[in-house]
């Protein structure tokens, strides 16, 4: 596994055998702006464009910026877009302990639902991982 971006908000990890992108907020999100948010998004989709994986685990668990409608939006539209470009599978969400912040998440996700991608939430990311790496069937 390899880091491929790492910032004061988040790092992103690529394993490029069983093709899964894993990528963690900080806390440090707590002073975000809705730009540096849209620009880290940016980076996350710009990533999954070079690197395509198959499988993609975000954790969100210590997040602490709650999206805004817009950026709901923005995000969703974003990161479905560049995982429709490379085929993406599955995508995994560790949900934030925020109240406030997962509740966000979960709006933005409802986006993502008549997409050919399974988009799912988890508390654990051993539960998350043992989903990513279910076969699935055709």
């Amino acid at each position: 596994m390899q880091i491929i971006h790492k910032d004061k908000y988040m790092v992103i990890e690529f394993d490029e055998d069983r093709k899964i992108t894993f990528s963690k907020w900080t806390k440090e999100t707590k002073s975000m702006t809705n730009k540096e948010m849209r620009e880290a998004i940016v980076i996350a989709s710009s990533l999954m464009k070079k690197y395509k994986p198959k499988y993609y685990l975000a954790n969100e668990r210590d997040r602490l910026f709650p999206y805004s409608k817009e950026i709901q939006s923005f995000v969703a539209e974003t990161l479905i877009n560049a995982g429709l470009e490379v085929g993406l599978l599955k995508f995994a969400i560790i949900s934030p302990t925020d109240i406030l912040v997962e509740f966000t998440t979960h709006q933005t996700a409802e986006i993502a639902k008549n997409v050919p991608i399974e988009v799912k939430h988890f508390k654990l990311e051993e539960t998350a991982i043992s989903w990513l790496n279910e076969v699935t069937e055709d």
